[in-house]
């Protein structure tokens, strides 16, 4: 019989006031940009500002969106853990972890460690730390760590699993 425990966390509704607000502040980012190219008298040099700008621009927003607008899935099936990133309606597997796998799973506040985590590998949404686990797990022969937020109900089941 397979076991399987479920859980899904969606971000808040973001209002339109903070897209809003985000998206003007770029625009005066690149008006401003475009305002010291045009006092430029180079036009290479204008147009690597330019390209610059809009390359960054992007990025922040990449950033925000993948931050702010992820869903994040965490899976027990049997012996694996799997921990999904989905943006709109694409789920991507971010880590498929076998029982074997696990080293520790700590709670977030109580992990100590110089080892810094990836912002990639944090799957949380809300900003309380007491609420979030780190969980160490090998990964192509290297300890890797994970941060995940779970409910009582998953957190049962992944001590469980643990053990």
């Amino acid at each position: 019989m397979n076991t399987l425990i479920r859980q899904s966390l969606k971000p808040k509704k973001m209002g339109i006031w903070k897209l809003i607000t985000i998206t003007l502040i770029i625009l005066f980012f690149l008006n401003f940009i475009l305002e010291l190219t045009v006092q430029i008298h180079s036009i290479a040099t204008a147009s690597i500002l330019v390209l610059s700008s809009i390359t960054f621009a992007s990025y922040l927003c990449f950033i925000f969106i993948y931050k702010n607008l992820s869903i994040f899935e965490y899976k027990l099936i049997n012996n694996d853990l799997i921990l999904e990133r989905a943006l709109g309606r694409a789920n991507h597997v971010v880590y498929p972890i076998n029982k074997k796998q696990v080293i520790e799973i700590l709670p977030y506040l109580d992990w100590n460690s110089n080892k810094k985590i990836s912002w990639l590998n944090y799957l949380t949404i809300n900003k309380d730390k007491s609420k979030w686990y780190v969980v160490s797990f090998m990964h192509n022969n290297k300890p890797t760590q994970l941060v995940i937020e779970p409910d009582d109900v998953f957190l049962k089941g992944l001590l469980n699993f643990h053990t």
